[in-house]
Parts: C-alpha cells; structure tokens; sequence
C-alpha cells in the first residue's frame, strides 16, 4: 500500500539485489511469481513499469549526453510528457538546479546518483525501489534524498547493508546467505 515502506536488509551475495531486480521485473524468479495488486485487480506484467521507479548504482546514465537530456529521454521511453518546470523542480529538490544542460561526465558520483532519483520520480510512481539508496551519497545528498521521499506518498522497498537506512522502513526482511 502507499506510504508502507519494507527494508531488505542481509549480507552481500544473499540476494537483495538480485530480489530487488525481480520486483522490478528485470530478472525472472527461478520459482514463484511477481504479484502487483492496485485496488483489488493485478496489474499486469506489462503495466507495471508505469507504477514503479527503481534507483539502483547499476542504473546507467548517458555521461556524453546533459542530464535534461537523460531525463528527456528516460521520459519519452516512459511515455511521458514532462515540462522543463517539473524537470527544473525535481532538479531543485536533489540539488542540481542549474546543472540541467551539463554532460552528466562532468558530474560527480553523488551527483549522478541524485540525478537517477531524479529520473525515477519524473512519473510519479507509487512505488520505488531502492538497491543501496545512499552508498553513493555524502551526508547532504543522503538528506537531500530522504526529505524528498518523505514528501511523497509511496510504497517503498530499500535492499541496504545500512542499519540506519533500514530504521527508515516500517519493517525489515533478512535475506539468508548463500543467495535468494
């Protein structure tokens, strides 16, 4: 439901990721299946991407293209039409106001992170998916990230090896080692 948030929380190599990539319907569960209900009916499979943003250190950016054209991009795949004032605002809330036209080469690690939250929450997804949320982040960018989730209504899901950043969520699930 909205505003629930889940932490996945274990040692690396037990599968955080790998469960992460599942939900997001990246990788195929080797048994079971991905089930997203939204007000009593599944969504189906090919629906999803809609209703979801995930943010992940694997996630790619375009570092020869600016970021405005990333997000432009990341939109017109989506499907979506974004203003320059909504890009400009989300720009704003991560920091990066101002450094729209800039190739993303030119950004540190901490910026490009920010700007693939940036990138997630262009389509206002009602759930995100976090994999390791602020490893990239100093302090200011790790704040700057929870205050704009907590702005908005979501259903969250966090894999992190953080305690900190697992406190965040109403409730933490431990993978096993040995992989999921």
């Amino acid at each position: 439901g909205l505003g629930e948030s889940i932490a996945i929380v274990g040692p690396n190599g037990s599968g955080k990721s790998t469960f992460v990539k599942i939900l997001a319907g990246l990788v195929r569960p080797d048994r079971g299946k991905v089930a997203y209900i939204s007000q009593g009916a599944e969504i189906k499979p090919e629906e999803r991407y809609k209703h979801l943003g995930m943010v992940s250190p694997e996630l790619a950016l375009y570092e020869e293209l600016s970021a405005n054209e990333n997000l432009r991009f990341a939109a017109e795949v989506m499907g979506l039409t974004v203003t320059d004032q909504e890009i400009d605002a989300l720009m704003d809330e991560f920091g990066l106001l101002g450094r729209g036209p800039d190739h993303v080469g030119t950004y540190s690690s901490g910026m490009r992170h920010r700007l693939k939250f940036v990138a997630a929450l262009l389509k206002n997804p009602s759930l995100l998916l976090l994999d390791e949320p602020t490893v990239m982040l100093d302090d200011d960018g790790s704040a700057r990230v929870w205050e704009a989730i907590s702005r908005r209504n979501l259903a969250l899901v966090i894999a992190t090896n953080d305690a900190a950043e697992a406190k965040r969520a109403q409730r933490q699930i431990m993978m096993g080692a040995g992989g999921a």
